[in-house]
């Protein structure tokens, strides 16, 4: 009995072992830690779906880095018509390994690539951008987004576009940066 209840054992972890998923090294990880605590991107996001129109601020902060993730606080307030609500902070962990088929681009999407100088909270900057067009049941979503890492979190501005039955369109920008220290 004893020598059974071992062999399942062993075969437990050996199953494990066999069927881990490969871990990879997080980009959202590596775009945070060559900043120091404190660094921190503001953001405005504006969006319009059918007649409703909502805008979005949010704040996130670098509180803590380690070798395993960082954690991000997050301060978002939202205005719909008219009326601005603030959410309480939350945090945000972001490990720093993930699973290589989350790190993954999804295949059935179509890419673009390029670069381009743009403003960013009143500076100009070169930043690498990329369009990602892809279909969701009768939706097609388009995206195009300017990053840099000259920006804690890399991200300077978004624009996304929704056709079919559902359409929309948001556009988010950086208003302000600190890198920390």
């Amino acid at each position: 009995m004893k020598t059974l209840l071992v062999m399942s054992t062993v075969l437990a972890v050996g199953a494990m072992v066999c069927c881990a998923e490969e871990m990879v090294d997080n980009a959202a990880y590596k775009m945070w830690t060559t900043f120091k605590p404190g660094a921190m991107v503001k953001t405005e996001m504006s969006t319009t779906a059918g007649d409703m129109k909502s805008q979005v601020e949010q704040t996130q902060t670098l509180k803590e880095i380690t070798a395993e993730k960082v954690v991000i606080e997050i301060k978002t307030a939202m205005v719909m018509a008219g009326t601005k609500t603030e959410m309480p902070a939350q945090n945000m962990e972001i490990p720093a390994k993930v699973e290589k088929a989350k790190a993954a681009p999804k295949p059935d999407a179509e890419v673009k690539e390029g670069e381009e100088e743009i403003e960013v909270a009143g500076k100009k900057m070169k930043c690498k951008w990329a369009e990602t067009k892809m279909k969701q049941g009768e939706m097609i979503i388009t995206s195009k987004v300017w990053t840099t890492p000259a920006i804690p979190g890399s991200m300077a501005k978004m624009e996304s576009k929704t056709e079919g039955q559902v359409k929309s369109e948001s556009t988010m920008k950086v208003v302000e940066f600190k890198t920390g220290g």
